[in-house]
């Protein structure tokens, strides 16, 4: 039985939205810019980039340049994506195939509500970390790192679409049963 109402299809549509947004900010590496001798240092969570003034940009892979909390940060934007690729397949099921399935908006709710946990402790470790570093007061936070901010907000409005529903849902078995 499918059940495509708007409102469940809201959540899904937010939820794309927001994995295309955060994929584009876990991909690049423009979460910090750094210019200075006719360079621009670019890092992301994943790689390095030196970019002269005429030129192209020579990039690698960070590798175990940088410090623990480094990957930890790495760690939970990784498990942040996870979680909210196990929602956007749980909301899938549950407007399309198990539409009274209580539980299975409870773990679409829950998924997002991790992944915005994990993505706002991400976001403050990077940011007390890496003022931390030896020369960072040059550096700027570049796009990629914004736009993170922007897929930890929109993790919390999808959070509360789906936790609406899910009291939505409970409300409409609770009656049913009574």
């Amino acid at each position: 039985m499918v059940s495509c109402d708007g409102f469940r299809l809201s959540i899904l549509i937010t939820l794309a939205v927001n994995v295309v947004i955060f994929l584009v900010a876990f991909s690049t590496p423009e979460w910090v810019s750094q210019s200075g001798g006719g360079t621009t240092i670019k890092t992301g969570l994943w790689e390095a980039c030196v970019c002269p003034i005429i030129g192209s940009c020579i990039c690698q892979d960070i590798g175990s340049n940088f410090e623990d909390w480094f990957y930890a940060c790495q760690a939970m934007f990784t498990i942040s994506l996870i979680a909210q690729l196990a929602a956007g397949a749980g909301i899938v099921l549950y407007i399309f195939l198990f539409t009274n399935m209580v539980w299975l908006i409870r773990l679409v709710s829950a998924g997002v509500w991790l992944a915005f946990v994990l993505n706002l402790i991400g976001l403050i470790i990077w940011i007390v970390k890496w003022l931390d570093i030896p020369g960072a007061e040059f550096s700027m936070f570049h796009w990629a790192f914004y736009i993170m901010a922007v897929s930890t907000f929109m993790c919390t409005v999808v959070a509360s679409l789906a936790s609406k529903q899910m009291i939505t849902a409970n409300t409409q078995v609770h009656n049913a049963a009574v």
